[in-house]
């Protein structure tokens, strides 16, 4: 029998079918689809566990379908950047994880905390021979990594495999509460999400009447953009308060906004948080100091746009000298709980006296 595909795991995919004959399939070169699973879907005791209440616990994922899950999680799998910030957040280092976008280690951001895990394969693309060595027993992913209905069933047949939300997901907070579901954490998740809010009211009191708008900045190798309003970033700078440029209004874009030369002026502000991508593991990189790799990346982003001079001296915000360069896979990127944190901190040591 073949698995519908769809985008997410399949709700109707039991503990269970980490099944041995699933298992020989994918480690045999991963060329057979899932004809295995029938041995699931065709006995009537598949999923009988979640009457006992003690082997599996069933949650709903970020699509709002039910997932059964083992009732003690100890081997978890990341795929994507929030994931793997969700559940380090929680207190559980995951056995496998992705790589952080335009790296080839874990998010720069989360430094020593995630720098000894195992990365499994590239963003978007695990290798699923991997994935069976490690033996999970949950695999955590969301848009912002994977979209690849295929890849998703060929997961959901190694181990229980929970979908957390999608691309772009400005929403940490509800992304963040499917992971505590999905390692029963809940309470960890409520201590951490109070403490959020709390820092959000205290940088918000403290801000400046006179702060002005905020410019999201998202640089490449030749010309940037911004990250809008609907972006994790973009939520956490509105959060506590802050406007931004009426040029950076757009929605629905999910990621970064495209911004050509001829209409730079759109990246303008009074204060810019300039970021890029991609830089952080290139050989000179380790002379950043502290550790903060990311942030070096983007001052030389910033400092080669201005050689180039393709126009950002020409903004104001650059005449103000308030263009400030900071980790591109904190402000760039998918985002998560710690990285919101460390978006409070950078946004209070730049804008609060």
């Amino acid at each position: 029998m073949s698995v519908p595909l769809r985008l997410g795991p399949n709700p109707r995919h039991p503990y269970s079918a980490r099944s041995l004959t699933g298992r020989v399939v994918l480690a045999l070169g991963l060329v057979l689809a899932l004809g295995a699973c029938t041995n699931d879907a065709n006995d009537p005791k598949a999923g009988e566990a979640t009457d006992s209440g003690s082997d599996v616990r069933t949650i709903v994922d970020g699509n709002g379908d039910e997932v059964e899950v083992p009732g003690a999680v100890e081997r978890v799998v990341t795929l994507s950047e929030p994931t793997l910030d969700a559940t380090l957040t929680l207190g559980v280092t995951p056995v496998g994880t992705a790589p952080g976008r335009g790296q080839g280690t874990p998010p720069s951001y989360l430094g020593e905390q995630a720098a000894d895990i195992p990365v499994v394969g590239g963003l978007g693309q695990p290798d699923l021979e991997q994935l069976l060595e490690l033996d999970p027993d949950v695999i955590l992913l969301d848009g912002s990594a994977i979209n690849d209905e295929a890849i998703v069933n060929r997961l959901e047949d190694i181990a229980p495999t929970v979908w957390t939300g999608p691309a772009g997901n400005a929403d940490w907070q509800a992304s963040f509460q499917v992971v505590a579901d999905a390692l029963d954490r809940g309470a960890e998740a409520e201590e951490f999400v109070a403490s959020y809010d709390d820092r959000v009211a205290q940088i918000s009191e403290a801000l400046p009447d006179d702060v002005g708008t905020v410019s999201i900045t998202r640089w490449g190798l030749a010309s940037g953009g911004f990250m809008p309003p609907d972006t994790f970033p973009g939520e956490v700078v509105a959060a506590v308060g802050l406007a931004r440029p009426e040029a950076q209004q757009a929605t629905g874009t999910g990621h970064s906004h495209p911004v050509s030369l001829e209409n730079i002026e759109m990246l303008d502000a009074d204060w810019m948080f300039f970021s890029t991508l991609g830089g952080a593991t290139s050989p000179d990189s380790q002379d950043a100091g502290d550790g903060d790799i990311g942030t070096a990346a983007s001052q030389r982003a910033l400092d080669s746009a201005l050689e180039l001079n393709v126009g950002l001296q020409d903004l104001d915000v650059y005449k103000s000298d308030q263009i400030v360069p900071v980790d591109g896979s904190l402000w760039s990127s998918a985002g998560g709980a710690t990285a919101a944190l460390r978006l409070l901190d950078d946004i209070e040591s730049t804008l609060v006296n």
